[in-house]
């Protein structure tokens, strides 16, 4: 049998293949080290008795930071120094987001999970409506952020810990199951059906 013409097509694709999951590997391993470095510097700021409460970025704390951006390790740091766990920011343009909120909207699990093990109320009161950068989450409670935004991973996490999926948004009136109908996340509205029967 004769080589096929489509082998040397097939032997660069695997080439291709290879050298860019070399680059992903080097690229994480970067961003790591870069993790690494910023958490030693967040513990020198912890340790130089700063207000961990006080926003520092769009009416964010640093742990809203750490907890936007899935940050684990920061979110670990921060949450042992003592940040407040269920903050709510009361500075435009994030008035009413907790670290659960932005966690779960943002689609962290491990942020999830380690604010709930904090003490994080599941189940906070919604942020309120606002406009500015912030008014896609606004009305949101963290679940119906994880929800829309179809982070399966959260949700599970969210439904584990008893959150509510009977919250209906204040501006759109639309349940956290309708919101997974309506965005046709047909697995996690069957997962917020099964929580609503407990």
């Amino acid at each position: 049998k004769g080589k096929s013409p489509l082998m040397p097509l097939m032997v660069l694709l695997v080439r291709i293949k290879n050298a860019t999951e070399q680059k992903i590997s080097n690229l994480a391993a970067v961003v790591r080290n870069i993790e690494e470095e910023f958490c030693n510097m967040l513990k020198v700021i912890c340790a130089s008795c700063v207000d961990l409460d006080e926003p520092v970025d769009l009416g964010r704390t640093l742990l809203m930071q750490a907890a936007c951006f899935g940050g684990p390790t920061c979110t670990k740091a921060l949450l042992d120094a003592g940040a407040n766990a269920d903050y709510v920011s009361k500075v435009p343009p994030s008035v009413g987001c907790t670290p659960l909120l932005l966690a779960a909207s943002d689609g962290h699990p491990e942020c999830v999970r380690m604010l709930l093990e904090a003490g994080a109320a599941v189940d906070p009161p919604p942020s309120p409506i606002i406009d500015g950068d912030e008014k896609e989450k606004s009305g949101w409670t963290a679940v119906y952020a994880a929800v829309i935004k179809g982070r399966v991973d959260v949700v599970r996490l969210l439904l584990r810990a008893g959150a509510s999926v009977k919250y209906l948004h204040p501006a759109s009136g639309i349940s956290v199951l309708e919101g997974a109908r309506s965005h046709g996340l047909f697995g996690l509205a069957l997962m917020c059906e099964e929580a609503e029967m407990r």
